[in-house]
């Protein structure tokens, strides 16, 4: 494979990717080891300092729990942005593919269903929700780059993947 093809960066991509793991994650309750002998609560010393206490640990728990979950949803909205480009690329090789070897208009769409087809099967999910996410795929990274950037960033917020799937049909009709 030549380097023109950017074949090394999806490699690289299934290479980290295969190549991660992610930590054991304990639950946390009452029952946990680092509450044991500690009061329900202690106030503030006049020093401002305050003494080990459940509420405090609960507290440390929830606010580590929270920023770990802010990071996790920076890597997943990141995984999007990298998945919608891999998509895409899967479509565009499809379909360079079909003008190579010069499908008529039926055969190039029997070979576009058929690499949703390959996606459905590779994701596990509905062929029809592969097709879909082919079509937006597509359109992000083909008519929208600037969004792909900020998807890849993680710069997404919470509902805007729904709002922007729903909006891309619309947004390419515009265009």
């Amino acid at each position: 494979m030549s380097p023109e093809t950017g074949s090394e960066a999806t490699q690289d991509v299934a290479g980290v990717l295969a190549g991660m793991t992610l930590p054991l994650i304990e639950p946390f309750g009452s029952d946990n080891p680092a509450l044991a002998n500690l009061p329900g609560y202690a106030p503030v010393l006049a020093t401002g300092e305050q003494l080990p206490s459940r509420v405090g640990v609960a507290r440390e728990v929830y606010d580590g729990t929270i920023a770990s979950l802010v990071a996790l949803k920076r890597v997943e909205d990141s995984l999007a942005g990298c998945k919608a480009a891999l998509v895409a690329r899967l479509m565009g090789a499809a379909q360079v593919e079909a003008a190579a070897v010069r499908l008529n208009p039926w055969q190039h769409g029997v070979a576009h269903s058929s690499a949703c087809t390959d996606l459905a099967l590779t994701l596990c999910i509905p062929e029809v929700t592969a097709a879909s996410l082919a079509h937006h795929s597509t359109v992000l990274v083909n008519d929208h780059p600037l969004i792909l950037d900020g998807v890849d960033a993680g710069c997404s917020r919470s509902g805007t993947r729904a709002s922007l799937s729903m909006r891309l049909p619309r947004w390419r009709k515009i265009r």
